[in-house]
């Protein structure tokens, strides 16, 4: 009987995620040692190291997994960087949020995380593109971006999401920017928040656009209209809940592309991290990626 050829896999990790320190990197590592052959460590330099390792790994076309310990904007580099769909993407949680890890139905603990990137199942998936980056959860308008953007890191390394919350109050009660949506001739709005999804979870097990599905070949989206900070309160309860939104609050969109336009500059986050302003284009990328996930 033949002996199965183990898979080759590159370890990655960021250093500064919430959650990572050496020695869970340790048992990681001892678990892919155990169940593949590991290729390399990698350990992130800085911002975009993680990009260029997906870049580099996918090309050279020596490694069967590209294994990324860190958070949501840690895998959210990989898969910016990753060429093709012949190399796997597996994801061990070490960040705040960790918000990938509910849709790929990933275990919390890093071991049992590392085990599921061997063994997992692999699943191909359209990424979402918001101004040209990809994005595997969603692209956010407005409010939320706000507050991805004024979030300090080291709070956020310490607080965790309560760094969020707190940030998050301070947003709500200023005046919000406003911003329109068009989807072929249709020209939707003003909305001051806006979630483009391609998952249904945000901000870890919650869920804004419940309808959304990795799997599914189209954006869902929930564009909200503007409103007052006590308003925002209200949203924030009813996501932390499982209530609906009011029929008032929100228009429901749905398709394969959009485009986000303002008189004045408003920002959008994709995955959890600042990436850009208006005026950007929302569309599903046509060729998939490789995400592993647990059964």
């Amino acid at each position: 009987m033949m002996k199965r050829m183990a898979k080759k896999t590159l370890l990655v990790y960021n250093p500064e995620a919430r959650s990572v320190t050496e020695k869970k990197v340790e048992r990681v590592v001892s678990v892919l040692r155990k169940e593949s052959s590991l290729v390399d460590v990698v350990r992130s330099e800085r911002r975009g190291h993680i990009k260029e390792v997906g870049r580099e790994v996918s090309r050279d076309g020596g490694v069967d997994v590209l294994v990324v310990f860190g958070g949501d904007g840690s895998l959210n580099e990989a898969v910016n960087g990753v060429v093709g769909d012949s190399l796997r993407i597996a994801f061990v949680p070490g960040g705040t949020s960790n918000v990938i890890r509910h849709e790929l139905r990933i275990p919390s603990s890093p071991e049992r995380a590392a085990h599921v990137a061997v063994r997992g199942i692999p699943t191909p998936v359209l990424p979402g593109l918001a101004g040209g980056r990809r994005f595997l959860l969603m692209a956010g308008v407005g409010v939320d971006a706000e507050i991805v953007r004024s979030v300090h890191p080291a709070r956020k390394k310490f607080l965790g999401k309560a760094e969020y919350i707190i940030t998050g109050a301070g947003v709500y009660f200023r005046k919000k920017r406003e911003f329109s949506v068009h989807q072929g001739g249709k020209h939707l709005g003003p909305f001051c928040w806006a979630v483009f999804a391609r998952s249904s979870y945000y901000a870890g097990p919650f869920r804004v656009v419940k309808e959304a599905r990795l799997s599914d070949p189209l954006i869902r989206a929930y564009l909200f209209r503007p409103a007052g900070g006590l308003k925002f309160v209200e949203y924030t309860l009813r996501t932390v809940l499982g209530l609906p939104y009011g029929k008032g609050d929100c228009v429901r969109v749905e398709g394969e592309g959009f485009t986000v336009t303002s008189e004045e500059p408003v920002p959008y986050q994709v995955d959890g991290d600042e990436a850009g302003t208006t005026p950007f284009t929302i569309s599903l990328e046509k060729t998939p990626l490789v995400l592993v996930r647990g059964v």
